[in-house]
């Protein structure tokens, strides 16, 4: 089997969207066509790899594969063959699966060196642009993002659904991409001009800087962008715990948060300190940072990147933190400096391993705040270290770098 028309792709294209068009190029009438021919040909190469390869357009992506996730990309490379000597590039659009977590523990998938929380991924229908569609027919890869909701280079709404019979676009499902499943083209569609704000986070999405000065536009890493914003939906969310759905409105409050970074987080933070007193159940030495302050540590404790030392959130919170133990110091009677984090916030905090953490105060170097009971391990979401503590042996040790790993104490 060789694949005699090879299509050139677009570089913010689809994976699905080129082999639609790679269908259309070798005349067969639809991609059904074409995998089905692929799998029979697979079958007789690698029998893995023909079992790991969908007939589903919707499916063909690397990320929806879960154990065969290995046996999907030989699948793909074997594809890529088909071509000859001039290689098909499936993989370089493909959409991958990562073992690297956001700091609260939601997936992660990579595309061409970019992170992406899973969770920003549509999946009850794809949008489009009418008049990109007119200029070059095929799918961009941001029209799959749930924060991506108007056109960059038109400044227009994206449409979701067909102006004829009003069905939900969806091009995955019916494998056309210029036309709706009834007829209707798509590219003659009339267009709404986009609100402000939808075409400001749109720019942000694509990696363009927008006139409003913001943390997000002058970021330069999409990884980071898109770890922000998750973090920030998180915090104004309060419950999205595992990868579901996400409504594309909540993301608006995100502009003006970030417009007026850092002092947003700042205030944030120092209303939490303000009114902690009153909320107190025991002292202070004995209530949880996260009882004051909420999860706010691990949350933003790890943006999966390309660069994995740039975590502006982080790098914030730990310059709150830092000066709040500066204004509060120590005293007979306990204050907020003496919260307990917990062996987790403390390795975030140190930029170092849970072991680590334990070795610190198996070794003396850090204090609990109760006494252990013998052959007992401290558990690793238990409040048990002082904040106060935690910081000055940070600062003791130059103050490391949030996202390097760093080793106190040799496992010797």
């Amino acid at each position: 089997m060789q694949l005699l028309v090879r299509p050139e792709p677009y570089e913010d294209e689809s994976l699905e969207s080129y082999l639609l068009r790679l269908s259309s190029a070798n005349f067969l009438e639809s991609y059904r066509l074409l995998s089905g021919s692929i799998r029979e040909w697979l079958w007789e190469n690698d029998r893995d790899a023909a079992g790991a390869f969908p007939l589903a357009l919707s499916q063909i992506n690397v990320y929806h594969a879960k154990q065969s996730s290995s046996f999907r990309i030989r699948a793909i490379r074997l594809v890529e063959s088909l071509a000859g000597l001039d290689r098909l590039p499936l993989l370089k659009l493909a959409i991958l699966n990562s073992s690297d977590k956001y700091g609260n523990g939601l997936s992660a998938v990579v595309r061409n060196g970019v992170f992406i929380p899973r969770c920003f991924l549509r999946n009850d229908g794809i949008p489009v642009c009418p008049q990109c569609l007119a200029e070059s027919a095929y799918i961009r890869q941001h029209w799959h993002f749930l924060h991506y909701s108007a056109c960059v280079e038109h400044e227009c709404a994206l449409l979701e659904r067909c102006p004829a019979c009003k069905a939900t676009l969806n091009y995955l499902d019916h494998e056309q991409i210029e036309t709706c499943t009834c007829g209707f083209e798509l590219k003659t569609a009339v267009v709404e001009s986009a609100n402000d704000d939808s075409l400001k986070l749109s720019q942000i999405v694509v990696g363009r800087t927008s006139n409003t000065e913001s943390a997000l536009s002058s970021e330069p890493l999409l990884s980071i962008r898109y770890g922000a914003l998750l973090w920030y939906y998180l915090r104004t969310s309060k419950g999205l715990e595992t990868d579901k759905k996400i409504e594309p409105a909540c993301f608006q409050g995100a502009l003006v948060y970030f417009s007026r970074w850092p002092e947003s987080l700042n205030n944030e933070l120092q209303s939490c300190a303000d009114t902690a007193e009153q909320r107190l159940i025991a002292g202070f030495n004995k209530t949880s940072f996260q009882h004051v302050f909420g999860n706010i540590i691990l949350s933003a404790s790890h943006f999966p990147s390309e660069h994995v030392s740039q975590n502006f959130i982080l790098d914030e919170i730990l310059a709150f933190l830092a000066a709040l133990v500066l204004d509060n110091p120590k005293t007979k009677q306990a204050n907020i400096a003496d919260v307990l984090l917990s062996v987790a916030e403390v390795s975030v905090v140190l930029a170092t391993s849970h072991e680590q953490v334990y070795r610190l105060y198996q070794e003396g170097f850090l204090e609990l705040s109760f006494r252990l009971p013998s052959k007992t391990k401290l558990g690793t979401h238990s409040p048990a270290f002082y904040l106060r503590q935690v910081f000055e042996f940070r600062a003791a040790h130059g103050q490391p770098s949030s996202q390097t790993q760093n080793a106190y104490l040799s496992g010797w």
